[in-house]
């Protein structure tokens, strides 16, 4: 078993600006939610476009648990899918030059 303690509620913004020359977005994280069965846990990333910028706000809600050895692979895959490289790797491309 694996036990939480306290009641955790986080959210963060991150705004990321892009550069003059590069503001065609190829490859960047996408919007994700994550919901452990039977629990009231929740994780999510929004993920947003703007003119020259992205936007990316992660909430995080994790109140005490008691959390069964029976969903380990559970929480083992929803660790794999937020560590993914995917989730944290953005490419962009040069505009052209006219």
């Amino acid at each position: 078993m694996t036990c939480i303690g306290r009641n955790r509620r986080t959210r963060s913004e991150i705004r990321l600006r892009l550069p003059i020359n590069f503001t065609q977005v190829r490859l960047r994280p996408k919007s994700l939610e994550l919901k452990p069965t039977g629990g009231k846990s929740r994780i999510t990333v929004e993920a947003k476009d703007e003119k020259v910028a992205l936007l990316y706000t992660y909430r995080v809600s994790l109140p005490p648990a008691i959390i069964p050895a029976s969903q380990y692979d559970e929480l083992l895959e929803m660790n794999r899918q937020l560590n993914h490289p995917d989730m944290r790797m953005i490419l962009l491309r040069r505009n052209d030059r006219r």
